[in-house]
């Protein structure tokens, strides 16, 4: 019994992902990413946090990384929560995921944008240190989120578009070729967020068609096996 139980698990979720719809599947390997995003998160925040030091006011720095661990470890929660129960979702509260996560990755890559005004003032290596973060973070972004396009864009634009400006304002000609590269590389992400979410979409239905397929299967195994008894029925009254 026990070596049957991972492929009854693997048809159920099968069976579940074709009634639950695209919706349910796409929030599904949104929410899977959580356990990485969430430290990937803090791990960067507190070196970031640490490699500012002197650069920053305490005073900015800190509330900055308290928020960042805090979204981290609720989006971990609630990655938590969605285990336990087991990812029934129906495909409503789905769809209410797929809007919070748009709200909640504006937020997120909001606070990696706030750096750029937060090093405005500092020397060029703490700007570029700080530069170099966050085109990190919103380069991870794009994919890891990319199951969700509305979450994974809202960070990517909240935090480039407030690097852009530093750049394109800062007067000076490499400050504008930064400007310049910085809505290149933004281009290309969001045109990476747009391929992972259709490669998940195709994913999500091909595993629906998979798993119709083999309910049909089963469906037409069974009327075989009942035709086969009437058959044996009927022979057997016959002698």
């Amino acid at each position: 019994m026990a070596t049957q139980e991972p492929g009854g698990a693997s048809r159920a979720r099968s069976g579940a992902v074709a009634n639950a719809g695209t919706d349910y599947v796409l929030v599904q390997a949104f929410l899977d990413q959580a356990p990485v995003n969430s430290a990937v998160t803090v791990a960067a925040a507190v070196l970031t946090g640490l490699g500012l030091v002197g650069a920053v006011p305490v005073a900015l720095l800190l509330p900055w990384l308290a928020v960042q661990v805090a979204g981290a470890v609720w989006n971990y929660a609630q990655w938590r929560r969605f285990k336990r129960i087991d990812r029934r979702i129906p495909t409503a509260s789905a769809r209410r995921i797929r809007r919070k996560a748009m709200v909640l990755g504006a937020v997120a890559g909001g606070l990696w944008g706030a750096l750029a005004p937060m090093v405005a003032a500092a020397g060029p290596e703490y700007r570029q240190f700080a530069a170099i973060v966050v085109a990190a973070m919103a380069a991870g972004a794009a994919t890891t989120l990319g199951a969700l396009t509305g979450a994974a864009m809202a960070f990517v634009l909240a935090a480039l578009l407030p690097w852009a400006a530093l750049f394109l304002l800062s007067g000076t000609g490499q400050g504008a070729i930064l400007g310049v590269l910085a809505f290149v590389f933004l281009f290309a992400m969001l045109s990476a967020t747009r391929i992972v979410h259709s490669a998940t979409v195709e994913a999500a239905e091909n595993r629906a068609a998979a798993a119709r397929l083999g309910d049909e299967l089963q469906r037409a195994q069974a009327e075989w096996l009942a035709l086969a008894e009437a058959n044996e029925a009927f022979a057997l009254f016959d002698t």
